[in-house]
């Protein structure tokens, strides 16, 4: 591609999120060139603490509008609570601070995009590399609480909804890409 296929008039903040597998840093590059977007890859995880966490999403979010946009490839408001508490028993995120970033996702006015191709797709494509310890073994509930998540996203506040993708349908996400145009 030579160049981005579009520029917005404003800035867009594009958060893609999925559990693993999903496609989500293949689109992430994808968007990212597509929209001639910086992408930056979230922080989260064990010896990642609350505050890490928000404030380096609150630091990105800021740099984000102040160049233009920004493509971020998981949000760990989304990602940490499912992961931590499925593969380590709790989650590092306090939910104070979890409140108070998400405010401020919200008023950015975020397109966030769930990368959730079918589950006989999900399960094969684990089989091609090596996986984080805990994910396999708990595949099918990671799965169904990021459903869940994605499902009441809608109650969180200020974001009323996502785009869901499907690379399976869609490989090059030029569908996506054109809906995310059509949103600006």
């Amino acid at each position: 591609m030579a160049g981005p296929i579009h520029r917005f008039e404003d800035f867009k903040i594009l958060i893609v999120e999925g559990m693993d597998n999903t496609g989500k840093t293949t689109l992430c590059d994808q968007l990212s060139r597509a929209f001639d977007l910086p992408l930056i890859h979230s922080i989260g995880g064990p010896g990642i603490s609350s505050k890490e966490m928000t404030d380096w999403i609150k630091l990105w979010l800021h740099r984000g509008r102040a160049i233009g946009g920004i493509v971020i490839d998981r949000l760990s408001l989304i990602s940490e609570p499912i992961y931590g508490e499925l593969l380590r028993g709790q989650s590092n995120l306090d939910p104070e601070d979890a409140r108070e970033t998400w405010a401020l996702v919200a008023e950015m006015s975020p397109t966030i995009i769930y990368c959730r191709p079918p589950l006989d797709t999900i399960l094969r494509s684990m089989e091609d590399r090596p996986q984080m310890s805990g994910v396999v073994d708990n595949a099918l509930r990671l799965i169904r609480d990021y459903d869940q998540a994605f499902l009441h996203l809608h109650t969180w506040g200020g974001v009323p909804s996502y785009l869901r993708y499907n690379w399976d349908a869609d490989p090059q996400a030029l569908d996506l890409i054109e809906e995310i145009k059509e949103r600006a």
